[in-house]
């Protein structure tokens, strides 16, 4: 992604959150929730202030990573190779941001149990790890981003392999997280959808110590 096109879309889309709190700014209660448990139930309350303006504050911060997009890598080479796709990403992280902030004022206008949507949360979620997934296998080897370990951060093939791995696992773990409101039940959504954080978190590191071992054993 060019460096204008991702502060325009950036911009426009922190502005948009910001816009949605300032529109319903009197319709939302003070305290509003801030908290839901799984279940989508209330278990937190804040100030309307917090509540309205955090998300979209995160998102404007978010964009002032944007000048760091360049910077990613040791090599000229490698900043090069990292620049556009991680530009890309923080442009997803601030949209993800801003519906996250959508579904939140939503929740703030439906009393009385104000329940936050776990259905269209998770595809939100299922659609930030497809997201991931599209990232990694563009990665070149940095210390600000992807998965940093010795292992990876030591050799370029373990990084190469590792990323390849995780990006396909992050799209899978991604479209079944997007599908988890089919299931039908509690008890399934909440045991798919924790198996697929725990999955994304261990395969990795456990793919990388087997590139790695294997590097070594072929030396």
């Amino acid at each position: 992604m060019r460096r204008s096109v991702a502060w325009v879309i950036g911009l426009g889309l922190a502005l948009a959150g910001l816009a949605l709190s300032v529109y319903y700014w009197d319709r939302v209660p003070d305290p509003m929730p801030t908290h839901w448990n799984w279940r989508g139930e209330v278990d937190g309350w804040g100030p309307r202030t917090l509540g309205l303006l955090l998300m979209p504050g995160l998102a404007v911060l978010f964009m002032g990573l944007l000048p760091l997009a360049d910077r990613l890598g040791e090599t000229p080479e490698d900043r090069a190779a990292n620049a556009a796709p991680a530009r890309a990403y923080i442009v997803g992280l601030v949209g993800f941001l801003a519906l996250m902030h959508a579904l939140t004022v939503r929740a703030a206008l439906h009393p009385p149990d104000y329940r936050l949507p776990v259905e269209l949360l998770l595809p939100l979620l299922g659609a930030l790890l497809v997201l991931t997934g599209w990232l990694f296998p563009q990665l070149a080897p940095n210390r600000w981003m992807g998965i940093r370990l010795r292992s990876t951060l030591g050799s370029e093939r373990v990084w190469r392999a590792t990323h390849r791995y995780a990006g396909v696992l992050y799209t899978v773990c991604g479209l079944v997280l997007a599908i988890c409101p089919a299931l039908g039940g509690e008890r399934a959504v909440l045991i798919t959808a924790g198996a697929v954080f725990v999955a994304i978190i261990v395969l990795p590191l456990h793919y990388a110590w087997l590139s790695a071992r294997d590097e070594q054993v072929g030396r």
